[in-house]
């Protein structure tokens, strides 16, 4: 009888080691693959520039094509569709969300190197160029009752550094 206890606990603890694995795999999962995209996306939306003034020299992002570029290329690489919401039979289950999206170009006023603070989502970084900077977010996957029941929070910052004197 204690054996049959003892090998019904075991097969209970390995039960729940099993869910807390999977758990771990989406998680984990998600995270790499939105820094992947959040890197490709931000990229892509960096490259939308005003022609006019980059000749001469100055470099103004063209925010609404940025922001465009940015959606189209993220639901590309994270398998969404275009309003960010999840394909059917994807590891995501709820849409993203792009909460905070900033530009720091040439006509911000700004000066480089120039100290990024946002204590709001915890972004502090000394910015070397023009940068566009995003911040999304996405409901983690439960997979029982004990999973994470919150938010996956990603930020990128993908800047155009200027040469230091």
């Amino acid at each position: 009888m204690n054996r049959t206890l003892l090998l019904l606990a075991l097969g209970l603890l390995l039960i729940f080691m099993q869910f807390y694995n999977v758990d771990r795999f989406s998680n984990t999962t998600i995270h790499d693959r939105s820094k992947y995209s959040l890197h490709r996306a931000a990229h892509d939306a960096a490259l939308q520039v005003n022609p006019a003034l980059k000749v001469n020299g100055q470099i103004v992002f063209v925010r609404d094509k940025a922001l465009q570029a940015f959606k189209d290329t993220f639901a590309k690489n994270m398998s969404l569709k275009p309003d960010l919401s999840p394909k059917p039979n994807t590891l995501l289950k709820n849409p993203v969300e792009i909460i905070f999206e900033d530009y720091i170009d040439d006509q911000s006023g700004v000066t480089f190197p120039y100290n990024y603070v946002n204590s709001q989502y915890g972004i502090n970084k000394t910015i070397k160029g023009p940068a566009v900077i995003y911040e999304i977010r996405t409901k983690a996957v439960k997979h029982s009752t004990y999973s994470y029941d919150g938010y996956i929070y990603k930020n990128v910052i993908f800047e155009y550094p200027y040469p230091l004197p």
